[in-house]
């Protein structure tokens, strides 16, 4: 019984983390670290699951992917 309370208790610690690597968040090196330092407390887990939540920033697209499409509108 005390095996399946452990290994459920640590798949609640590290739901922020399963949480980001399964949305691809862009910033899942430091929710990672944030989550194993700071999770403990309670409150340092609501923060890093609302930051595994949060939509990741749009990457803008380079300048070079742009003047390629602009280059094979021309021809």
């Amino acid at each position: 019984m005390i095996e399946i309370v452990s290994i459920l208790l640590a798949i609640f610690y590290w739901l922020p983390f399963m949480v980001a690597a399964g949305r691809d968040h862009h910033l899942l090196g430091p929710i990672v670290i944030s989550n194993a330092l700071f999770s403990w407390t309670g409150i340092g887990w609501v923060v890093v699951m609302a930051w595994a939540l949060l939509s990741p920033a749009a990457a803008p697209a380079p300048a070079r992917a742009t003047h390629l499409r602009l280059v094979r509108e021309r021809t």
